[in-house]
């Protein structure tokens, strides 16, 4: 069983937000931290440092630490969180620097039954992914099946399978409606688990996590109070998909007869580990792996309102960004002094 020390971790992460902040007025509560949202304050230039080099219009940021895929549900690590922030959105998202307060995204609104078992959320009209599809309430839940489904070893998927499943794992689930001894030498696998229970798994999985596309509503049913739901719906790993679009590209096509296909994969297996197709503000240019990550503007960015007062909205200012990959200090440093990040 992996214990509670990780939901620390994944609290920390909660606290990171979009790297790039959409456009706005300037924010007058005071210097924003680094990494929080809102706008930046930049601190005078050091008398010997260069003039940038880079475009008023654009970003570079010089990091030793590159993504291990670019698919919100495999990802563990922050750097490519980072990236994905800035590519996909949620139904809910933090309030500035406020890790216990929501604002609106994906979601125009939510309610939490007095149990506080049950979460539904009313999902924005209107909202378009960067290929041109629509946002619906379908997308949100094939979203969340599909990473509990996935369900990689050493994987996030276990903060959502504790509250919704009562498991820590899928295949602890599998093995337990299978009748096989988890703890067994040697240990189960999947293939002997019969195919009517990877069936009934799938459907609980479906279960939890429903959709109404006419009432417009995704409804998550928890087997346990979770207080801190938000905060983890809040992060990338529920970053929306579009679910045709996935499906095209050789993802998991919804159905309960094959989801296995898709269960602990290699990171390079999934559809999405160098390929992007969010509603975020940005979308993926080009990953050079080793190299860089560039990201370009999304001029067509659905959100027309602050997303709190002072806030982002609206298509990005910096319309070009780059993140290259540097591992050693002394030439991030260089490139830094030099201008040219």
């Amino acid at each position: 069983m992996r214990t509670s020390k990780w939901l620390v971790s994944a609290l920390v992460l909660a606290l990171s937000v979009q790297v790039i902040a959409c456009k706005g007025p300037a924010d007058d509560a005071g210097p924003a931290e680094e990494g929080a949202a809102g706008s930046w304050t930049e601190a005078a230039p050091a008398e010997s440092a260069s003039v940038s080099k880079v475009p008023a219009d654009s970003f570079v940021q010089v990091t030793a630490g590159e993504p291990e895929t670019l698919d919100p549900a495999w990802s563990y690590e922050t750097s490519g969180s980072a990236i994905e922030s800035n590519i996909y959105d949620t139904l809910v998202y933090f309030k500035r620097e406020k890790a216990d307060e929501f604002a609106a995204n994906l979601a125009e609104a939510y309610t939490v039954s007095d149990d506080g078992l049950t979460y539904t959320f009313t999902v924005r009209e209107g909202v378009k992914f960067h290929a041109g599809g629509d946002f619906t309430a379908s997308d949100m839940a094939y979203t969340m099946q599909r990473g509990l489904l996935q369900d990689r070893a050493e994987g996030p998927q276990w903060l959502f399978m504790e509250p919704l499943l009562g498991v820590s794992t899928i295949e602890s689930m599998a093995f337990d409606l299978a009748g096989l001894d988890a703890a067994a030498d040697p240990a189960p696998t999947m293939e002997q688990v019969p195919d009517d229970v990877k069936v009934k798994v799938c459907e609980a999985v479906q279960a939890s996590v429903t959709a109404d596309n006419a009432a417009r509503t995704v409804t998550f049913t928890l087997k346990t109070p979770t207080p801190w739901f938000l905060q983890l719906i809040s992060q990338p790993w529920g970053g929306a998909l579009d679910q045709e679009w996935m499906v095209e590209n050789g993802d998991w096509d919804g159905t309960c007869a094959t989801w296995t296909k898709w269960h602990n994969p290699e990171k390079q297996n999934t559809a999405i580990f160098d390929k992007a197709n969010g509603t975020g503000p940005y979308k993926l240019g080009e990953w050079k792996k080793g190299e860089q990550i560039t990201l370009e503007g999304n001029e067509a960015y659905w959100r027309t309102e602050p997303i709190w007062e002072g806030g982002p909205s609206g298509p990005a200012d910096l319309k070009h960004i780059v993140v290259q990959f540097v591992e050693e200090w002394g030439t991030r440093y260089a490139k830094l002094e030099a201008g040219e990040a």
